[in-house]
């Protein structure tokens, strides 16, 4: 990259901060319904049966809502979970098989939301996001556009103990997250594989993890 791409030029020490609160605020013009798709891939062996499912994406007074039902071969909800976070909080309620939604207060990194997936709460509530510990750290290409970098620390000091996660420069998404332990070592990476267009709307349209 020359030095003169304005695309990569570093946030000033007051720039970074209000990019952060500008995508803390951020929210789709509309809630919003997908279909989506699960699929394991491990690096040895066959890809498992894909976990088909809806996703509703939202929003409230108290910050963005996840909603997910994941359906079985005859379209039933055989698990469902709703996430929502904020800056004074993260909460997760997780149903499975019809029965009434429990509450999950404490999870950790290792921990599947449901039988048979690898997806933790972790990764479906990206809490991280709302850390209030957040350092800048450069702006570089991610997943091939320019994006700005943070780093949150743990404000627990748990398990990860901080995430490394890319914001794109000109929509303010968030392209990528590394999960790392206190020496930085990579543990669990979310990232953006592709993007659909839904009417004027750009979407994810798959994400690895």
């Amino acid at each position: 990259l020359s030095s003169g791409d304005e695309r990569y030029a570093r946030l000033t020490p007051a720039e970074a901060p209000a990019f952060l609160a500008q995508f803390r605020a951020s929210r789709l013009p509309a809630d919003t319904c997908l279909k989506v798709t699960i699929t394991h891939k491990p690096r040895r062996g066959e890809d498992s049966a894909p976990v088909a499912g809806l996703l509703w994406l939202g929003w409230s007074d108290a910050g963005p809502r996840v909603r997910f039902e994941a359906r079985d071969g005859s379209g039933h909800t055989s698990y469902a979970f709703i996430a929502k976070k904020n800056a004074q909080s993260s909460e997760l309620w997780v149903s499975q098989q019809g029965q009434p939604a429990q509450s999950i207060k404490a999870f950790d990194l290792g921990t599947p939301v449901a039988p048979g997936l690898l997806l933790t709460p972790f990764d479906l509530q990206l809490p991280f996001t709302h850390w209030p510990q957040s350092d800048y750290l450069s702006t570089e290409r991610v997943v091939g556009r320019p994006a700005h970098v943070y780093l949150a620390k743990h404000p627990q000091g748990g398990v990860p103990a901080q995430v490394r996660f890319a914001l794109d420069r000109a929509y303010s998404a968030m392209l990528s997250a590394v999960s790392e332990n206190a020496q930085g070592k990579a543990l669990r990476t979310l990232q953006v594989e592709e993007f659909g267009k839904a009417g004027d709307q750009w979407l994810f349209a798959a994400v690895s993890v």
